[in-house]
């Protein structure tokens, strides 16, 4: 990807002066998504500094894999070149360069704004044989991989919270990777949660990322406010004579 990089930075047309911080803040970009547990230990005050690295990073993917296609189509353009090099002038033109550099990052900046905006509403119809008519059109609402505390933040929490319980949910699950740093570092942007609310309850499991950024904490957290976390664990949602068991697996890594 950094060899990628680099190539189409210094093919494009342009003074060096300006192509120096482009390759500076395109690695910046990379780094930072090949390094991710630095942002382990942020809290949320530097998330704006974290902020234009990861819009970085989007930008930079589809460039690099534009510029991956670009790099590999020169083999047959070479062997074509004696017969016919307009190929391999073509690949190798500033004006390929800029359009790889604009396609990218326009397909780059489309992505990011779909990961950052309030997630929208899938809904899956799970058919079940011989289901109890009492658990008929039981609604589960999923939420996962929130990763609260650095980009998604308190407001935004509150937005997605007050359209899953618009949703009259039956129950609740958050299937892991929470937050983004320790529960204690960005308690304010957790608070919301406490404003989900279903018939049934609202569950937790624990995640990979509960584990990098210290699992006891995580379950210390769960267990002070009263959150229901099934970790090899099951609870029984009761309909009338029907019962639904809902379970939860711990999150085994190493």
């Amino acid at each position: 990807a950094l060899v990628c990089l680099i190539w189409l930075v210094l093919s494009l047309p342009g003074k060096k002066r300006w192509k120096i911080p482009v390759a500076l803040a395109g690695a910046a970009g990379i780094l930072s998504l090949a390094l991710p547990w630095m942002r382990h230990t942020f809290t949320t005050w530097p998330a704006a500094l974290l902020f234009p690295l990861v819009c970085c990073t989007a930008m930079i993917l589809p460039i690099t894999a534009l510029q991956s296609i670009r790099t590999a189509l020169l083999a047959p353009a070479l062997i074509l070149a004696p017969l016919w090099r307009t190929p391999l002038h073509t690949l190798l033109s500033r004006k390929l360069s800029l359009g790889v550099l604009l396609l990218g990052a326009a397909t780059g900046l489309i992505a990011f704004y779909n990961a950052v905006k309030i997630p929208d509403v899938r809904e899956t119809a799970v058919p079940i044989q011989n289901l109890p008519a009492e658990l008929e059109d039981f609604r589960i609402v999923q939420l996962t991989d929130l990763h609260l505390g650095t980009i998604f933040t308190a407001p935004w929490l509150e937005s997605v919270v007050e359209k899953v319980n618009a949703l009259d949910a039956d129950v609740i699950v958050l299937s892991g990777d929470l937050g983004e740093s320790a529960p204690g570092l960005i308690s304010d942007v957790l608070a919301p949660l406490e404003k989900l609310h279903a018939r049934d309850g609202v569950f937790f499991t624990p995640g990979n990322h509960e584990m990098y950024q210290g699992r006891e904490e995580w379950l210390r957290f769960y267990d002070t406010h009263g959150y229901r976390l099934l970790c090899d664990s099951h609870a029984l949602i009761r309909r009338g004579n029907a019962a639904l068991a809902l379970g939860g697996a711990d999150m085994r890594f190493h």
